[in-house]
């Protein structure tokens, strides 16, 4: 699939938990690394922290989907694409991934890949043949313990981390 990189910051490293307030119009979702050390554990926290709808199919593709009709704000608030929901208030959503060094640690390289690129993917710059779409504000934070901190810079370097997702 081609897409459309953020040509802004989208991801911090971190070593611990914390860092600037995002302010009250910002959902923060929570996910727990080791709980999510393969695909189908990720898609299930996933579903979890993003309040995905029953439907969510559990696949890359789906989470591709669902991830960008949650950040779909065109009609209202996030979320509200899943149907029957008002959406949320929020106009932003700031995921953090607690020990982020498990992240997909027990899955094939490729499974990583395909995360940053979902999470990376500048939603405004898709050509919808319904017109314009607006997308809430993006941004994630991985935090992972000191000594894992190398190591897990170098699996989403491999995993195709670009210095300009960095914040």
């Amino acid at each position: 699939m081609n897409r459309n990189p953020r040509n802004v910051p989208w991801l911090e490293l971190r070593t611990a938990a914390g860092g600037p307030d995002s302010g009250p119009a910002t959902w923060h979702a929570q996910l727990a690394g080791e709980l999510c050390r393969s695909d189908r554990e990720f898609f299930d926290e996933a579903a979890l922290a993003l309040d995905f709808p029953s439907y969510f199919g559990r696949n890359w593709d789906a989470f591709d989907e669902c991830f960008g009709d949650l950040l779909d704000v065109t009609g209202g608030g996030m979320g509200h694409a899943f149907g029957g929901r008002a959406g949320r208030p929020e106009c932003a959503l700031h995921v953090t991934i607690h020990r982020a060094e498990h992240l997909l640690d027990e899955d094939r390289p490729e499974a990583l890949r395909i995360l940053l690129e979902i999470l990376r993917e500048d939603l405004s710059a898709d050509h919808r043949p319904d017109g314009p779409h607006a997308y809430a504000d993006f941004r994630a934070t991985f935090v992972c313990r000191p000594d894992a901190l190398s190591s897990f810079r170098d699996r989403l370097t491999a995993a195709g981390l670009r210095p300009e997702d960095l914040s």
